[in-house]
């Protein structure tokens, strides 16, 4: 028998630790300053005996198991400022694509703490928020839950537009496999070197894009300061939309020409980029001709 704030779905006594850079006794006395005894605690570690960062805790009961997994999720341990992550040790929802939700729109310098931060009351289990090398967010991330029932929930609160902050309007979808997450890309271009252009954010990026069609959103990647990194994301509702867009390359705007490619997957971009830079070093050695700039 559980406790009545336990909720059904939750039904495990060992909780899964990440992104730990403590040892034993340190993550045993975070527990214990806010008040949970434990019963064990499991670091991972390599051959050579060095942490993996992750491990397990085991409580008495689901119910301590449950409070603990609601109370200390990225929380910081003493003398530490990396927030450790706390979910079930058995709960698998990214296997489960029903289960799983994107959300949209997510400014550059998110992380998977600010998310947690919007849906902690809608019962996520766990949440992932892709970056690029320099750690900025991609503009998206994905969201696990227990039940289906919580997923139509939040898909009717978070469906539409909805305002979190300062200018920061999520939109969370259902997850799609990646066959049609390939199909979402063909809706969507990818535009760059608008850098140095003045006053150039997303409503300038939508309205240069407007007449190709119906658009549901635009990114631009920004630093940690908020600044334009000069590159960002259109995303149409068609497909035929994406081939008008296309026509826009090299469009000039304030005596920069802005490119603009198709959405591909990183390994394509990089493989049409290339043959881009290629194909314009031949052609100024060839003509004379001077590259985008």
């Amino acid at each position: 028998m559980t406790d009545n704030n336990t909720p059904n779905w939750f039904k495990v006594q060992s909780l899964y630790v990440g992104n730990l850079h403590i040892n034993e006794n340190e993550l045993r006395e975070h527990f214990s300053e806010h008040n949970f005894t434990t019963q064990s605690i499991v670091i991972n570690k390599d051959g050579e005996g060095k942490s993996l960062n992750y491990g397990y805790v085991n409580f008495a009961n689901v119910d301590e198991a449950y409070k603990a997994y609601k109370e200390l999720n990225y929380t910081k341990p003493k003398n530490n400022d990396k927030r450790i992550r706390v979910s079930p040790q058995t709960f698998k929802s990214s296997e489960n694509d029903q289960l799983t939700l994107v959300v949209k729109n997510l400014p550059s310098h998110y992380n998977s703490y600010n998310v947690w931060t919007i849906f902690e009351k809608e019962d996520l289990i766990s949440c992932v928020v892709p970056k690029n090398k320099m750690g900025n967010a991609l503009g998206y991330g994905y969201l696990y839950f227990p039940t289906t029932e919580i997923v139509a929930n939040v898909l009717k609160k978070y469906g539409d537009d909805v305002n979190v902050e300062d200018n920061v309007n999520i939109k969370v979808v259902p997850y799609e496999p990646e066959k049609k997450n390939n199909n979402e890309l063909k809706k969507s271009i990818f535009v760059t070197n608008f850098g140095n252009i003045k006053n150039f954010d997303e409503a300038k990026l939508k309205e240069l894009f407007e007449e190709c069609g119906e658009i549901e959103s635009v990114i631009i990647m920004k630093n940690s300061n908020g600044i334009s990194r000069g590159f960002g994301y259109v995303n149409f509702k068609n497909e035929e939309s994406v081939k008008e867009a296309l026509k826009k390359d090299g469009e000039i705007i304030q005596g920069k020409h802005i490119s603009v490619t198709p959405n591909l997957s990183k390994k394509d971009r990089i493989k049409m980029h290339k043959n881009r830079k290629l194909i314009m070093q031949q052609n100024y050695q060839s003509y004379g001709q001077q590259p985008y700039g």
